[in-house]
């Protein structure tokens, strides 16, 4: 009774899937074109109304032996599907007759009647691609409603199940050393949001998983965490340069998506991103984009981050929108404190340009401050100068540094003409007057020194000669603390080589050896670790003293690598104090030091010889000043 009752429920539905189930197979067996069975459908006496009848009647008339093994299996497939009641066996006999006949499609559609879930491990990858592929596009299987709704939620873990095994076996050949397997799992991960699995697989095969088309087929909130987790994967070790440009590209193709999209804040994010794993100009210009996007939307423009903004422009070159959105982004001197030297002036250009003389006076007199502070004092000096000129503030910041620090690089006579020029009408020839001015005040303090100078034997030098002052006021002018004793040791004649590790001692003085540019081959050879160099006084040749004959000759020197432009120069105020008053006293003023920049203390003589040799030698001058506190100055410079 239960069960004639069962079969006037259910009887007519179970028969419409066989029916159906039995129209598939016959359909996929039809295009097996390797086979007699398909041909054998077409006779009289098997085509029924009916697919199972149709089965049916082609069994009964087939030839018992004489079959191939295609036609074998599918003998086998039709025996098992027109049974009303079928074992586990047969079922699985059925699976792997399909999946031997390439079928994914149609083990996807039947998954659950078929119950292939104990069955996946044992399928092939191409089945279980096939498999995926299918439920992937058309999201549930192919059942009966009923079925379904009986189903339940087993049946919406179709694709899951499938992806994890088709997953498994993919990464097994992956860790076997297949790449080619990569692109399958890009897809597995990017549809089953493994995303850290994804970063992995990037970072390790970046160029089997095609950046770019992931790039323009992932969902975009995956690829936000994407670029995420490959950050955090790459955080404490340095990866390839090819890897940091393709990463690179990638965030910039997902920050154009989110662009395109209006999500400004997260294209921005992307776009930093893409400059974190690698400079790329591109991203540089398109974060700054989307920035001023932002901070023109008032949605938006809370959320900027204005001295970020102010670099980028700068970065850019954009100094005109810097200029407009000096203000609007709260610009300030001090936050142009890492820029360049020419990324300020540009701006402050911009600011002249636009009228603002007063905004490109601060720029150049932070600038200026900066560089004192650094201990570049020349280009501090160069930055109070042009802020001067642009228009000073009111604090006289300009005026200040140009006087605080015009002594000290020798630049008296530029100082003077900037600060007198305005009292004389800033004319051209009001300069010339001031030039004219300084140089008729240096030939007098000249003249002056030199009549002061006694003559040989005139007994021992008064407190306030110049060469007193060279014995105890000589100050090395980039290091304030490098004085000479002030009551040195008998010096040695120049017949001899002065003891000092500088020096090498042989029987005749390097200094006083002839030929030396073509022994200094020879030098070098026998004392490799050692530099042949000349270093001559930078002396006026139209002065008519001869006295100065000495000063002429040049100063030979065979140096260490590793001594530095301070221990050369502790040499030469060592054999200016041995040269006597005669010697010494018409060289104490008048050398230009502004002619190039002077050497730094810590340069070492043999990158100097590496970079600047000439003839196996490295030659050098030096210059004397005096400071307006009496004390003198002496300075390197490259011949």
């Amino acid at each position: 009774m239960k069960r004639a009752f069962h079969r006037l429920l259910c009887g007519d539905a179970e028969a419409k899937f066989r029916e159906h189930h039995m129209e598939e197979i016959l359909h996929i067996m039809q295009q097996d074109k390797q086979t007699l069975l398909p041909k054998l459908l077409d006779l009289p006496g098997v085509k029924k109304r009916g697919a199972l009848a149709t089965a049916a009647a082609l069994l009964a008339n087939l030839p018992l032996l004489g079959l191939s093994e295609g036609d074998a299996a599918w003998v086998r497939i039709l025996n098992v599907s027109v049974k009303e009641h079928r074992s586990p066996d047969e079922t699985r006999e059925l699976v792997h007759l399909m999946a031997g006949k390439k079928q994914g499609e149609y083990l996807a559609r039947y998954f659950q009647h078929l119950h292939l879930r104990e069955m996946l491990q044992a399928l092939e990858i191409d089945t279980l691609s096939a498999m995926y592929q299918m439920l992937k596009v058309e999201g549930v299987d192919k059942n009966p409603a009923k079925r379904r709704r009986i189903a339940g939620e087993e049946e919406k873990q179709s694709t899951v199940l499938v992806a994890t095994a088709l997953m498994e076996k993919l990464e097994s050949r992956f860790a076997a050393g297949d790449r080619h397997v990569a692109l399958q799992l890009r897809e597995l991960y990017a549809d089953q949001l493994e995303v850290a699995k994804l970063a992995d697989l990037v970072i390790t095969s970046y160029e089997e998983v095609q950046l770019p088309t992931l790039a323009e087929e992932m969902d975009l909130s995956l690829g936000v965490k994407l670029l995420d987790k490959i950050s955090q994967g790459l955080a404490g070790w340095n990866p390839q340069p090819t890897l940091s440009e393709c990463l690179s590209c990638f965030a910039v193709q997902i920050g154009k998506r989110h662009e395109k999209n209006g999500a400004l804040q997260k294209a921005s994010e992307c776009f930093r991103q893409a400059m974190r794993f690698h400079f790329n100009k591109e991203a540089r210009g398109l974060l700054t984009d989307v920035l001023l996007a932002c901070h023109s939307s008032k949605h938006h423009a809370p959320a900027i981050n204005s001295c970020e903004l102010l670099n980028l422009l700068a970065e850019e070159g954009r100094w005109e929108t810097l200029v407009q959105k000096w203000s609007a982004l709260e610009g300030c001197a001090e936050k142009t404190l890492m820029w360049t030297t020419d990324q300020v002036d540009q701006l402050a250009h911009g600011f002249e340009m636009a009228g603002d003389q007063k905004a490109a006076a601060l720029l150049y007199v932070n600038q200026g401050l900066v560089k004192e502070a650094a201990g570049c004092k020349h280009e501090a000096f160069a930055a109070f100068r042009k802020a001067y000129n642009v228009g000073d503030n009111a604090e006289k910041s300009a005026e200040s540094g140009l006087t605080r620090l015009a002594v000290e690089v020798g630049r008296v006579q530029d100082a003077a003409t900037d600060l007198l020029s305005p009292l004389l009408g800033g004319t051209d020839e009001a300069r010339q007057r001031v030039h004219t001015c300084f140089k008729l005040l240096q030939d007098y303090v000249d003249l002056r020194v030199g009549a002061g100078r006694p003559g040989p034997g005139s007994g021992p030098e008064p407190k306030d000669s110049p060469i007193h002052e060279l014995h105890n006021m000589f100050v090395d002018s980039q290091d304030s603390d490098c004085i000479i004793e002030r009551k040195p040791a008998e010096a040695p004649s120049l017949s001899a080589a002065p003891a000092t590790p500088l020096s090498v001692a042989p029987a005749t003085p390097l200094w006083q050896a002839s030929n030396w540019t073509q022994k200094a081959g020879q030098l070098r050879e026998q004392h490799p670790d050692r530099v042949p160099t000349i270093c001559m006084p930078a002396l006026d040749p139209n002065r008519p003293d001869t006295s100065m004959d000495y000063f002429k000759k040049p100063w030979k020197f065979l140096l260490k690598e590793d001594a530095t432009s301070a221990d050369l120069k502790r040499q030469i105020q060592k054999r200016l104090m041995e040269s006597g008053p005669s010697q010494s006293s018409q060289h104490i003023l008048g050398a230009a030091s502004e002619v190039q920049p002077s050497l730094g203390n810590a340069q070492l003589i043999g990158h100097l010889y590496e970079r600047h040799k000439r003839d196996d030698c490295l030659y050098l001058k030096f210059t004397l000043d005096k400071y307006a506190s009496g004390g003198l100055r002496l300075e390197l410079f490259l011949a």
